[in-house]
């Protein structure tokens, strides 16, 4: 998915999505972004699975301590 900023105001960009439609997020999170620089936000789907299989031991760990 690519994002626009559009503008900012303040420290907050609102980002234009390719749908049209628009929302705000913090600026900081884009770096020493300016108006008009394009993104693209990407699922990162092996740390997804790591982070699931991390957050599944430590579940199963706290209900094994508390049986």
């Amino acid at each position: 998915m690519k994002v626009i900023i559009n503008r900012i105001e303040n420290d907050i960009a609102v980002l234009e999505l390719e749908n049209g439609k628009t929302v705000n997020a913090p600026l900081c999170i884009f770096g020493s972004a300016v108006e008009g620089d394009v993104f693209r936000i990407i699922a990162d789907k092996e740390e997804t699975a790591s982070r699931k299989a991390k957050n599944a031991a430590k579940r199963k760990d706290l209900f094994r301590r508390s049986n």
